[in-house]
């Protein structure tokens, strides 16, 4: 029986840090690197070309009938920087795994703590996009505005959402943008917020390999409400007319441009990797509806997958902006890059990109994951960064790794743009489950405050596939992870031995928020065997309560108020421990009132109020392998 997930499970980490650990200066604006340094420049001054955007119009469609709920998808392929090498170092890692199950894995020396930060807190969570047609894998990206809209996407859908839970609005992401010169193709959709602008940025392509139908589409909404409709340009995804197709975007804003990057593959070569692409776009004419200034960097050694970090707080920076890239496939890489857009369109100097090798300890990709209850794995994919965001002169970002005994979990990185300097923490639970498909923010609202959450998927032979998050605080220690949302299946599309597990997991700021919240979109595994989407509401402390419960966990408080005595009753659909425990609305545990196991069906518990003060509390039942169910509950009397 496996012990309860958030208070005696093993978590495998690694602390290392090189030249300047998890401590860095303030600082608000971006800087440039050191003249001791510059040794490690690779390349200076690479200037981009001009390309041409294409305004689509002013689009403003109605909301798909929510009771049909038409879907139309295109399975896209999942291309890399090498395929052939990097499904070799997976099949050398499927063989480090089959032996570590037999033999067990190597002891690793555990980083010394002296407090452990709290995990972050589950507040009201929902189901988020339809997923009927059974598409693999979702894409996940959310933005919420400072007046709790929040636009959610899939691979090919969006909607919008209340803060509540409510879907006021869905639509195909063909059919919003209303274009019928584009294939009917789309994916890898990007979202965000531009929290100075307050107007959403959301960015598609044309997802069918075929270089001339490449297109790349931006949509900037008219206002801070996306239901009064977006500005939407086109741009090629051929930008070098080299006969590519562009995928694997990213998407960053900085104060007075959109950056967007890709990577290029060339059909004629049969779709090979070419080279990665920056993109940077005048922002203010686009949410005018008028043609803005675009450059594109072309040329960029060693990089693919090249990831802008947007500003991690209220506020933003530039001019430029400062982006990271890993080496995926490789079996030990040992560096990062680093990258400077030194201006803006238009800026004196005119705007260069330089690049930095950046030296750190090795990583390479992990062997793909086990679920129940089939020999069908989940490809974990490999070692490109997958998020970003910059903070006081540090760029804080993630990407997948094998963490031991060819087991994937995910590195978080900060790096000092000033010097450089790197402190890294390798995340992960070798020997017992997969970590996957990282997202990060920043966790509070104090910019001399390096502390983030992490959001990432979850599987092992005894667990389905879910929705996770966890905490890192300053100081570099790791909080418990928390269930976001557990699965109920074991995924088979029948799309082969290896299923599609990324490549995105969407995890966003609410800025202005004084709780400095976070949204989360992630995936979980349904009853059909397919990826669903699941919607949530992250905080560092009780951000509110639940209004949706667990699909596997029931339970019901009574009386509510409380007097004296209490019960609790709820049902579980089989034998396991449980945890059942009271917080205040700090987060804070007050009482562990059992930690046992129980029998599948219905259970009552009941116990005395004890010395719990009057007040507000949230009483939590965790499972093993089930959500956290919170609880409202209110004390009176003495």
């Amino acid at each position: 029986m496996r012990k309860a997930f958030h208070s005696m499970r093993k978590i495998l980490i690694i602390f290392l840090t090189t030249v300047c650990g998890f401590t860095s200066k303030a600082q608000t604006e971006k800087i440039e690197i050191d003249a001791d340094y510059l040794m490690v420049k690779e390349a200076s001054g690479i200037k981009p070309i001009s390309v041409q955007a294409e305004f689509i119009g002013f689009r403003n469609p109605p909301s798909d009938d929510a009771n049909w709920k038409p879907l139309l998808y295109k399975v896209s392929k999942n291309e890399g920087e090498d395929n052939e090498v990097l499904e070799k170092i997976k099949a050398e890692k499927a063989k480090l795994r089959q032996a570590a199950m037999l033999n067990g894995i190597p002891e690793t020396p555990r980083e010394k703590t002296t407090a452990v930060p709290k995990s972050p807190v589950l507040g009201v969570n929902f189901a988020g996009q339809d997923n009927s047609a059974n598409y693999t894998p979702l894409d996940n990206t959310i933005a919420i505005s400072d007046k709790d809209t929040i636009v959610a996407f899939i691979n090919s859908q969006v909607g919008y959402y209340t803060a509540t839970g409510t879907n006021y609005y869905t639509r195909q992401i063909y059919n919003l943008i209303g274009d019928g010169t584009l294939t009917n193709a789309m994916c890898d959709p990007k979202v965000i917020w531009d929290n100075t602008s307050r107007r959403f940025i959301f960015y598609s392509q044309v997802c069918d390999m075929i270089s001339s139908h490449s297109k790349i589409i931006l949509g900037f909404s008219k206002t801070s409400n996306p239901s009064n409709g977006w500005y939407f340009y086109k741009f090629t995804g051929d930008p070098l007319s080299a006969g590519d197709w562009w995928d694997y975007p990213k998407m960053a804003v900085s104060t007075d441009e959109v950056f967007v990057t890709g990577n290029l593959f060339n059909e004629a070569s049969g779709n090979t990797f070419d080279q990665s692409v920056i993109m940077q776009i005048q922002k203010n004419p686009c949410y005018a509806g008028t043609t803005p200034l675009t450059h594109v960097y072309s040329g960029i050694a060693n990089a693919f997958t090249i990831c802008p970090a947007g500003y991690g707080q209220v506020g933003s920076y530039g001019p430029g902006i400062l982006a990271v890239s890993s080496l995926t496939y490789s079996g030990g890489a040992t560096n990062y890059q680093f990258y400077n857009i030194t201006n803006k369109i238009g800026g004196t100097p005119a705007p260069v990109l330089n690049t930095y090798s950046v030296p750190i300890t090795s990583y390479s990709p992990a062997g793909n994951a086990p679920q129940p209850g089939t020999g069908i794995t989940l490809n974990t994919g490999d070692c490109r960064v997958l998020d970003a965001f910059y903070l006081k002169h540090t760029i804080h970002f993630v990407h997948n790794m094998d963490v031991g005994s060819g087991y994937c979990g995910f590195r978080y990185c900060r790096m000092d743009t000033k010097t450089l300097a790197t402190g890294i923490k390798n995340i992960g639970n070798a020997g017992t489950s997969d970590y996957c498909y990282p997202a990060i923010a920043s966790a509070v609202n104090d910019s001399v405050d390096n502390s983030v959450v992490i959001a990432f998927h979850e599987t092992s032979p005894t667990i389905y596939p879910r929705a996770c998050v966890l905490a890192v605080d300053q100081t570099g220690a790791l909080s418990a992870p928390v269930v976001v949302k557990a699965g109920i299946a074991n995924i088979n599309t029948g799309a082969g031995p290896d299923e599609r597990w990324g490549d995105y997991t969407g995890l966003c700021k609410r800025f202005g928020d004084p709780a400095a919240s976070l949204w989360m979109a992630g995936m979980y595994s349904g009853a059909g065997h397919y990826w669903n989407q699941w919607i949530a509401k992250i905080g560092p402390k009780n951000v509110d309560v639940p209004t949706v419960a667990s699909e596997q966990v029931t339970s019901q408080v009574y009386p509510n108020p409380i007097v004296d005595r209490y019960t609790v009753k709820f049902d579980v659909p089989e034998r396991q421990n449980v945890t059942i425990n009271i917080t205040d609305m700090e987060g804070r545990t007050v009482v562990e009132l059992y930690n046992g196991i129980v029998e599948s069906g219905e259970n009552t518990f009941s116990f005395n109020k004890g010395n719990l003060a009057k007040g507000i509390y949230s009483l939590n039942i965790i499972g093993t392998r089930n959500n956290i169910r919170n609880e409202k509950i209110v004390i009176t009397g003495n």
